[in-house]
C-alpha cells in the first residue's frame, strides 16, 4: 500500500514536468522557425530591394512569395521594382523572384479581400497560396501595420489549433492592432515578430 501511494505521488509530480517539457520543446521550435523565416525574408529583401508595392505583396499573400521560384533568365516582361528587374510574383503559377527562400508545407485557400491571409470560406473570393506551418498546425501570417510605413510583422496564431487544420482561422491580431509606434502588437495568444526593419533584439 505504501509503495502504491509513493508511486502515485511520483506520477503526480512527474506529469506536470513532462507536460512542461513538451510545451518548452514547442516554444523552442517556434523561436527557431520564426528566426528562419525572418532570415529568409532578409535574404529576399537583399536580393530584390522591394519598394512599398513589393512589401504589400506580403500583406496580401503572406509568406507565399518566399516559397516560390522563378524559371531563370530575364523576366517575361519588363518588370522593375525597387530598381531591380525581376520576375513579378505570380501566385497562380507559383512563380516569383529568386526563390524559393523557404520550403512551403502545404496550400491553403485564403480571401483576397482580407488582411492576414484569412481562410474565410467559399463566400469570399479565394486564392490558393503556399504556406509555412507552425508547431501547432496553423500557418504563419504576415500583417502590414495600418499607416503603411513598410512595417511588416510575422504572426504566429497561437496554441488554439488543436485540430492541426491549416485551414483553421485563428488569427486574433488585426492590422489596426498597433502600439504607440505604429507596430503590430499581437493580441491574445498570437506572437508578432517584426520583419522590417531588421532588429537583432526581436528574439532576445
Amino acid at each position: 500500500m505504501i509503495v502504491v501511494v509513493i508511486l502515485g505521488v511520483v506520477v503526480a509530480i512527474m506529469i506536470p514536468i513532462f507536460s512542461y517539457s513538451e510545451k518548452q520543446i514547442k516554444d523552442d521550435v517556434l523561436v527557431v522557425e520564426m528566426r528562419a523565416v525572418q532570415q529568409a525574408f532578409i535574404d529576399y529583401y537583399n536580393d530584390n530591394m522591394p519598394d512599398q508595392d513589393g512589401l504589400r505583396e506580403f500583406a496580401k499573400y503572406g509568406l507565399a512569395a518566399l516559397c516560390v521560384r522563378n524559371l531563370g533568365g530575364p523576366p517575361p516582361v519588363d518588370f522593375t521594382a525597387g530598381g531591380v528587374t525581376r520576375w513579378p510574383y505570380d501566385p497562380a503559377n507559383q512563380l516569383g523572384w529568386r526563390g524559393p527562400y523557404l520550403m512551403h508545407e502545404g496550400m491553403v485557400k485564403v480571401s483576397v479581400r482580407e488582411a492576414g491571409q484569412r481562410s474565410l470560406g467559399a463566400t469570399a473570393p479565394l486564392i490558393e497560396i503556399p504556406v509555412v506551418l507552425d508547431p501547432n498546425g496553423g500557418y504563419y501570417r504576415v500583417l502590414l501595420a495600418d499607416g503603411d510605413q513598410g512595417k511588416l510583422s510575422l504572426i504566429y496564431t497561437g496554441t488554439g489549433n488543436l485540430t492541426h487544420d491549416p485551414n483553421a482561422d485563428l488569427l486574433d491580431t488585426a492590422t489596426s492592432s498597433t502600439n504607440g509606434f505604429g507596430w503590430i502588437e499581437a493580441q491574445h495568444d498570437d506572437i508578432a515578430v517584426r520583419l522590417t526593419p531588421f532588429r537583432s533584439m526581436d528574439f532576445q
